[in-house]
């Protein structure tokens, strides 16, 4: 019996799956150069290099990981350099493949030192491997290399295609009425799916594979929009007693402030869907400052008066607390209760509950009415349908939602409710800068200092690596620590370029909460101007004068996390700098990705980008990876909106329902 074993980390768990798990791109090596010619080569263009490794060249070199040094020799004597990263744990085992045969094949880029040739980036492969296509396969980071689903298809996939094959075609039988609406729809006119399935895994050439991917493509898309469909269907047939919301404003005169007309549409168009038999399963959406806590509160309050039950969720304490301090100064008849540590219940009999996570833990004596998660992107689907029963209505509110939750408003699953407005007038200048800019960040930074702004620096970790190394992605990045360090030090050299005493502070998760909150209300006060910090603050942070935030290896977070930090600055309006920062060259993808967000300040816009990237995660209802690949139909594949969109349009009317 074939056991998938590390394979099932990649959302497979039954070992046919796995031949409907294909490449995400193949490396050519039929062609390999034999022949080290100085300048014979472009340099930077990734080769198949085989040639006689010289035993006593190989060097160990001693750094942050242990390098490889070694030279392959042509028939004509002349030399290739190269180098294999490893560690301390498998530096012999590397060693010892170098020495199992004279020949030795590797891929890399050609690269020119003087008079000689290097294999850049280089990665030793089988000599078997020469002179064929080699698909190349997603592995999970820290849990299973992509060689090992390699080898996994090269032992098994022969036995596992046949059943594969069976499940694919039922399937699409289930989906479509003809094999002719099949072969138009998928464009795979002269191929069977067994040709598919075999040739997208080892193609003869890396166009045949590159085919067959786009049909497997083609696949996962039709089984998506057949999922969603089913969904649609499942989601209108959800009945509950509908309540009587049309006196909500009344609640209005508990507020401050007077509403807007899209304050005012939204609450309108809520509570219309909340009167209806039918439980309601939509989004609130609106960047910082649109007012989205006095519309959901509206709406809260009117459900409540109706004599419902309703439960609020929020992704941190401060924030739980701070919502709790709105609803009991602007509705104090509802008698919110908050659920959060310290916090102490005063009515157990209350209809209104505000807290964080704690509020799973509870065991509630009657359901739930309404249900309103803040901050929906901060939570996973598990979580955020706990609180529900049978007739509970749920209200997710953000300002940028999760690319598995805009899939589901882009094919008009849930109603969505959008604030554009913001109350105050505010503008983000955002800006990247390359290591070499280092010195005109700095400029700015102090400038924006002497202008009595406060400075927020974001690093993607908390301390310095434990394990340096290749195997370790985090390894050269900055830390919390550390940048709290060299920035104490560069305040304290340049203090008398200031108007006053800079302060330098930081928070991170592993710092005690207590200390945390004391920091952060430092920073809220004025007594810490420069608060250096990891994304614990994403959410929630409200900081007079905060109008400069620094990102540290921006391209390390998401688009989501990188517009929330960017909207904790200008709260109070004005002007904010927005810089992120790049120690590190980056991929040209991850630049053109920070480009976007770098030009794009709409909330709504950056979601729909970052689920272009990222893929739209697990559709299904009972689905929980809220981004990535869908794993309906094919597995391991981020099917393109663009694809998905296509294909809706072509089958809308032939789908089988």
């Amino acid at each position: 019996m074939v056991k998938l074993g590390k394979l099932k980390s990649l959302g497979i768990s039954e070992p046919w799956q796995a031949a409907l798990y294909p490449p995400v791109g193949y490396i050519d090596c039929r062609f390999p150069i034999t022949h080290f010619n100085v300048g014979g080569y472009q340099e930077g263009i990734v080769f198949t290099f085989v040639g006689k490794l010289k035993p006593n060249s190989i060097e160990l070199e001693y750094k942050q990981s242990i390098r490889v040094k070694a030279r392959l020799f042509d028939d004509s004597g002349n030399e290739l350099r190269f180098m294999l990263f490893t560690n301390k744990r498998n530096v012999e085992q590397v060693k010892q493949k170098l020495l199992e045969s004279d020949w030795i094949a590797l891929l890399g880029e050609v690269s020119y030192l003087g008079a000689t040739m290097w294999c850049h980036k280089a990665k030793q492969i089988e000599v078997s491997e020469v002179g064929k296509v080699m698909p190349q396969y997603n592995g999970k980071r820290g849990v299973l290399k992509p060689e090992t689903v390699l080898h996994w298809q090269k032992q098994h996939l022969h036995e596992v295609m046949p059943q594969a094959e069976t499940e694919l075609r039922e399937l699409l039988h289930k989906i479509f009425n003809s094999n002719k609406q099949i072969r138009e729809i998928l464009r795979c006119h002269n191929m069977t799916l067994k040709e598919v399935l075999a040739q997208a895994h080892f193609p003869d050439t890396p166009e045949q594979g590159e085919r067959c991917i786009k049909i497997l493509n083609r696949v996962a898309a039709v089984a998506m929009l057949s999922e969603l469909k089913k969904i649609s269907h499942r989601l209108t047939e959800q009945h509950r007693q509908p309540l009587n919301l049309t006196k909500w404003r009344e609640n209005c005169s508990g507020l401050p402030f007077q509403l807007t007309h899209e304050q005012t549409s939204a609450v309108e168009r809520i509570t219309n869907d909340l009167a209806k038999p039918h439980v309601l399963k939509a989004m609130l959406i609106g960047d910082v400052g649109s007012g989205k806590t006095a519309v959901y509160g509206l709406v809260v309050a009117a459900v409540i008066k109706a004599g419902g039950r309703v439960a609020i969720m929020l992704p941190a304490k401060n924030l739980a607390e701070e919502k709790h301090q709105e609803f009991c100064r602007y509705w104090p008849e509802l008698d919110a209760q908050l659920v959060c540590d310290g916090a102490k219940v005063i009515n157990e009999d209350s209809a209104l509950w505000i807290g964080t996570t704690g509020l799973l833990s509870k065991k509630w004596k009657h359901d739930f009415d309404l249900v309103v998660i803040d901050e929906q992107h901060k939570f996973g689907t598990e979580q955020r349908n706990a609180l529900l029963a049978g007739t509970t209505s749920l209200l997710e509110v953000t300002a940028t939602p999760i690319p598995r939750t805009y899939c589901w408003m882009r094919h008009g699953l849930v109603p969505v409710y959008t604030l554009r407005e913001c109350h105050v007038n505010k503008e983000f200048v955002s800006r990247i800068y390359q290591r070499q800019e280092g010195k005109l960040l700095l400029q700015s930074v102090f400038k924006s200092l002497n202008a009595g702004s406060k400075i927020l620096i974001i690093c993607p970790r908390k301390e310095d690596a434990d394990n340096p190394s290749p195997d370790n992605p985090m390894a050269d990045l900055n830390s919390v620590e550390d940048m709290h360090q060299k920035w104490s030090k560069l305040i304290q050299r340049n203090q008398s370029k200031f108007n006053k005493h800079i302060i330098v502070g930081k928070a991170h998760s592993g710092i005690d909460a207590q200390t945390n909150e004391t920091t952060m209300q430092a920073f809220k006060t004025g007594q810490i101007n420069i608060l250096i910090a990891t994304t614990v603050v994403e959410c929630g942070l409200t900081v007079p004068n905060l109008n400069h935030v620094l990102i540290y290896s921006p391209e390390r977070l998401g688009a989501v996390t990188l517009h929330q930090l960017r909207g904790r600055g200008a709260r109070a309006g004005g002007t904010c700098c927005f810089d992120m920062f790049l120690p590190y060259k980056v991929s040209d993808k991850s630049l053109a990705r920070l480009e976007q967000i770098r030009t794009t300040t709409d909330g709504f816009e950056l979601a729909l980008l970052d689920m272009q990237n990222r893929g739209v995660g697990d559709i299904k209802e009972s689905g929980t990876l809220q981004h990535g690949a869908s794993n309906i139909g094919v597995y391991g594949q981020t099917v393109p909106l663009s694809l998905i969109e296509e294909i809706g349009a072509q089958i809308d009317m032939e789908i089988k329902t």
